[in-house]
């Protein structure tokens, strides 16, 4: 795991698939990712955005994903207009 989530691991990982790093050493090393990001900008995009990332929130016990999927639901249903705000309260 060391090895995986660490600069020279990640550095093969985006090397080999172009997903975004989850170490900003190996971007902002030259050596490392600093190459790939100057030949493929359009890369870049993901990077940009890692300012804006937040924690992820889970739930306690067995029901973690249940509430997690009921919670999408609600939101899915209030986004495409199938629930009023009032329905989501409920």
């Amino acid at each position: 795991m060391k090895f995986t989530t660490g600069p020279v691991g990640q550095t093969a990982m985006v090397n080999s698939t172009g997903y975004m790093p989850g170490n900003e050493i190996a971007v902002k090393t030259p050596d490392l990712l600093g190459a790939f990001y100057e030949k493929s900008p359009n890369h870049l995009t993901s990077i940009r955005q890692l300012p804006l990332l937040r924690e992820w929130a889970s739930f306690p016990g067995d029901n973690s994903l249940k509430i997690i999927e009921v919670i999408k639901h609600h939101i899915e249903g209030l986004v495409t207009g199938k629930r009023t705000a009032e329905q989501g309260h409920a």
